[in-house]
C-alpha cells in the first residue's frame, strides 16, 4: 500500500488514459469537441474570476499581479474555444503532434525511472523499460502521422492511450506486490530484534540471586 501511495499520481494519470481512450473509440469527434468546450468553459470562469480579483483586492496588488489581463486573455481563450471548437478539429495534425511530444516525454521519464529501479537492483526493471520502449515507439508514430485520415489517427491515439494506461497499471500493481514480498521478511526480522532487545532489557533489568540474597541481608 505504501508503494502504491508513493505512486498514487502515476495511477491516476493511467486511469485518466484509460477513460479518454475509451471515449476517443466510442465517439473520437464529439469528445474532442466536447473537450474544447470544457476546456474553453474553465478559461472563460478562471478569466472572470480574475477580473472580480481586480477590482476586490488592493490596488498595488491588483496592478503587480495583472488580474485584468489576465482575466481579458482567459476569457478571449476561453470564447475562442466554444465559439471555435470546430477550428482544433480541423487542425488535428497540430494536436496530434502536441500530443506525440507529450507522450514522448512520458516515455522519457519511464526510462529513467527503469533505470532507477536497475540501480536499486530492482528484478523488475524490465517492466518500466517495456513500458518506455513502447511510449517512444507510439509517440513517434504520433508525430509521423502516416495516417490517410484524422478518423484513423483519431482511433490510433484512442488505442495507445488505452494500452499504455493498461501496461501502465499492470507494471505498478506488479512492481507493488514484488515490492510487499520483500518487505515482510524485513519487517519480520526487524521484529524478531526488537523482542530481542526486550527481553535483554528485561532480564539485564530483573535482580539476580545473589543481589537480592545480599539485600535481604542488609535488611534490619
Amino acid at each position: 500500500m505504501k508503494f502504491l501511495k508513493q505512486n498514487s499520481v502515476n495511477l491516476l494519470i493511467s486511469l485518466c488514459e484509460l477513460i479518454i481512450g475509451i471515449l476517443l473509440l466510442i465517439d473520437p469527434t464529439g469528445f474532442s469537441n466536447g473537450i474544447i468546450i470544457a476546456f474553453g468553459a474553465a478559461c472563460l470562469a478562471f478569466g472572470v474570476v480574475q477580473i472580480v480579483f481586480y477590482w476586490k483586492k488592493p490596488l498595488a496588488e491588483a496592478i503587480s499581479r495583472f488580474y485584468l489581463m489576465k482575466g481579458l486573455i482567459s476569457i478571449s481563450v476561453g470564447l475562442f474555444c466554444i465559439c471555435f471548437s470546430h477550428w482544433f478539429l480541423e487542425t488535428f495534425k497540430l494536436l496530434s503532434f502536441l500530443y506525440g511530444i507529450l507522450l514522448l516525454i512520458s516515455g522519457f521519464y519511464k526510462v529513467q525511472w527503469s533505470i532507477d529501479l536497475l540501480r536499486q537492483k530492482e528484478k523488475r526493471w524490465w517492466l518500466a523499460a517495456v513500458s518506455a520502449g513502447l511510449s517512444i515507439l507510439f509517440s513517434l508514430i504520433i508525430i509521423g502521422n502516416p495516417f490517410s485520415t484524422v478518423t484513423v489517427t483519431w482511433i490510433f491515439s484512442g488505442v495507445v492511450l488505452i494500452a499504455e494506461a493498461i501496461i501502465d497499471i499492470v507494471m505498478l500493481l506488479l512492481i507493488c506486490v514484488f515490492v510487499n514480498a520483500k518487505f515482510p521478511k524485513i519487517k519480520k526480522k526487524e521484529k524478531s530484534v526488537s523482542d530481542d532487545s526486550v527481553q535483554q532489557a528485561d532480564t539485564s533489568s530483573q535482580p539476580t540471586s545473589s543481589e537480592s540474597s545480599n539485600d535481604s541481608n542488609e535488611t534490619p
